[in-house]
């Protein structure tokens, strides 16, 4: 079997000759640094690195919108971007409105896919993620109560965002996976409630995730932890969250 035959069928649920050997988020340069003085080649590239200790290879692709927006100087990440609804005005929401995309990369991606030798996944910031990252971390949950409104019309914007950019992917290539960058559990639950999964998350997956099934899109939601209340709504949409307990992978 190639390794997207193997990696199709084990997400079906259907017999192997060995299960996929995968590091689904690769390593942070820090561990590659210290791999490099304990013998790993240093002219491997990512790809290298997968081959050089035995794994499959698959390709991400990321085309968030927040590289379309300058992060404010000596301001840190978990401080967002945003103060005001105008602040966003000015710095996001012509960030949602750019989304070209060079397909070059594809191009040669998608013959490798064709001939079963990558898997190749699509990530997309999620409606959790992508806000956080706009207001904040604390400003972000409190939006939810102060800000509801706003907190609602960024994730029209991605939305939007986000299904052009998989309507632009799909001309190239179809995606194995639609993966949803959430990072919205810690290891004992959730920062969100089941109500407000369905008020300001739900809508969103339910415009997305059919239009990715109607393509054989396999869709994941990567929550970074367990989803133990909001999980229902999750499941009943998209296909698996990927980390219903920190480190797991399950259906």
């Amino acid at each position: 079997m190639t390794p997207r035959e193997r990696f199709h069928a084990v997400m079906n649920f259907q017999p192997v000759d060995r299960l996929p050997a995968m590091e689904w988020l690769c390593w942070w340069d820090k561990t590659l640094e210290r791999w490099r003085t304990e013998g790993l080649p240093a002219d491997l590239n990512r790809e290298g690195v997968l081959r050089w200790f035995g794994l499959d290879v698959h390709e991400r692709l990321w085309p968030t919108p927040r590289k379309h927006f300058p992060r404010p100087p000596l301001r840190p990440r978990s401080q967002g971007v945003i103060d005001s609804e105008s602040d966003y005005e000015r710095l996001v929401a012509p960030a949602l409105a750019e989304r070209s995309l060079n397909l070059d990369p594809l191009r040669g991606m998608a013959a490798r896919q064709a001939a079963g030798e990558v898997i190749v996944e699509l990530q997309v910031d999620g409606f959790f993620w992508f806000p956080r990252e706009v207001f904040g971390v604390e400003p972000h949950l409190y939006a939810f109560y102060d800000q509801p409104e706003l907190m609602l019309r960024i994730n029209e914007a991605l939305c939007e965002y986000n299904l052009a950019i998989l309507e632009t992917v799909c001309g190239v290539l179809t995606p194995d996976v639609l993966c949803f960058a959430e990072d919205l559990s810690y290891n004992h639950g959730p920062m969100l409630s089941r109500e407000q999964f369905d008020r300001f998350l739900a809508p969103f997956y339910r415009r997305i995730v059919p239009r990715a099934k109607e393509r054989g899109i396999l869709t994941m939601v990567d929550t970074d932890g367990t989803a133990s209340v909001t999980s229902p709504s999750v499941s009943t949409i998209v296909r698996m969250p990927r980390s219903l307990a920190r480190g797991t992978m399950r259906r």
